[in-house]
């Protein structure tokens, strides 16, 4: 199993080592600067951070940090993380992933570095055929020699379709309306009696006209208050949907 690999920078005297982080020796010092590195540009919990990369081993999957040394001082730091895993189906073929450099570090051609020298690793291993996914790294990837694929089914690669998702992986839907109606009560009509006559009364011949009393006026109402505006549509992310590219790369 490669433990280590090497990369020399003449000009500016450094020199950058890849170790496994599950090499006993330099390897296992490395990991908690590794949780701070992947964190600062994935956020998760340290614990599960700490535990992904306690899983690396010899049989794959394998974490690698990368370390800066000044050649004269001999003083170093953590200045990349890569990870290569399986690829189903493939048994000549790794993915690499979780490839990271620092922000503040980004422009020097440390991450063309620490992508030379994970594939140097895939090589020694007895692998021909490196895959990759990335959302917005494909012009990069392609100085490097990776091309546009198809994906692939790996172990332990996470996978993540944005189609038809906001920037959090949830979907958008349509809100729903629904329509609300008043119960009200049919009122049935008020029934007056008719008062009956005595055959024996006698029936005038001009009958005064019957008047009913009218009805009380109402006092004047409120004014109507004014319907209030309707509530202004919910906002969505608008943020642009990114895809993922799956790329490859012979050795």
């Amino acid at each position: 199993m490669i433990k280590k690999c090497s990369y020399l920078k003449i000009p500016n005297n450094r020199r950058y080592d890849l170790v496994a982080l599950h090499d006993t020796g330099l390897g296992l010092s490395l990991v908690e600067s590794c949780v701070e590195l992947l964190n600062s540009e994935w956020p998760r919990s340290h614990s599960a951070r700490l535990h992904s990369l306690k899983k690396s081993n010899d049989s794959l999957p394998v974490c690698f940090a990368l370390v800066e040394v000044d050649v004269c001082t001999q003083s170093s730091s953590t200045v990349g993380h890569s990870r290569i895993i399986k690829v189903m189906g493939q048994p000549d073929s790794v993915l690499i992933e979780s490839v990271v450099v620092p922000k503040c570090r980004r422009g020097e051609g440390i991450g063309r570095i620490l992508m030379e020298l994970t594939e140097t690793c895939c090589k020694k291993l007895g692998f021909t055929t490196i895959y990759l996914s990335t959302k917005d790294k494909e012009r990069f990837y392609s100085h490097l020699g990776y091309s546009v694929c198809n994906p692939v089914n790996t172990i332990g690669a996470q996978m993540q379709s944005n189609l038809g998702t906001d920037d959090n992986g949830v979907s958008y839907q349509d809100s729903l309306i629904s329509n609300s109606c008043e119960n009200t009560e049919v009122q049935k009509p008020l029934l007056t009696s008719v008062p009956t006559l005595s055959p024996s009364a006698p029936i005038p011949s001009h009958s005064a006209p019957i008047s009913t009393p009218s009805a009380p006026t109402p006092p004047p109402s409120a004014p109507t208050p004014p319907v209030p505006p309707p509530p202004p549509p919910p906002t969505i992310n608008q943020s642009p949907i990114t895809f993922q590219v799956w790329m490859k790369k012979d050795v």
